[in-house]
């Protein structure tokens, strides 16, 4: 269901993904398991701001990354969090606080040539283009360098999602 979760916000499908949370939370709370509730408080953060109510949804957001950090948690998951709440700070208002988090996102995942490390940073140019004055210059030198390491692996998909980025 998380995992389920997520796919649905990369679809831009938030509606999906507040639903797989909500069974996602239900199931973690039936059985004790602390770690999948906190990501479902995630997922449905991320969903709500998308689906109109970016101060509820940045709220919940930060209170299941309060509760992840205090868990003993498997640190895979730590830098898409950081994605996520990028995103959330992002469509509530604080692009700034946004960059901060995909920037120590993008510490983590590496160069444009990995998966994320390209994914991420199409996510840096996007929430560039948020800012007040927008940073359009850095946003297209992101998404080239997002296209540039997919092609080098052969990510043919996210190469794509970032040359329409270039363009959009």
């Amino acid at each position: 269901l998380h995992h389920n979760g997520l796919f649905a916000l990369y679809r831009r499908r938030h509606d999906e993904a507040w639903d797989r949370a909500r069974e996602l939370a239900a199931i973690a709370e039936e059985n004790e398991y602390p770690v999948w509730r906190t990501l479902a408080t995630v997922v449905e953060g991320v969903a709500t701001s998308h689906l109109g109510d970016p101060e509820t949804g940045r709220t919940m957001t930060e209170r299941g990354i309060e509760l992840y950090q205090g868990l003993t948690a498997p640190p895979v998951f730590w830098s898409d969090l950081l994605r996520l709440r990028a995103w959330v700070h992002g469509v509530a208002g604080q692009p700034e606080r946004g960059l901060e988090l995909i920037d120590e996102a993008i510490a983590i995942v590496g160069p444009p040539e990995a998966m994320s490390g390209a994914l991420y940073r199409i996510d840096r140019g996007d929430i560039l283009r948020m800012l007040p004055d927008p940073g359009h210059e850095a946003a297209e030198e992101g998404y080239v360098a997002a296209a540039g390491g997919a092609r080098k692996s052969g990510l043919n998909l996210i190469e794509l999602r970032a040359l329409t980025a270039l363009v959009g």
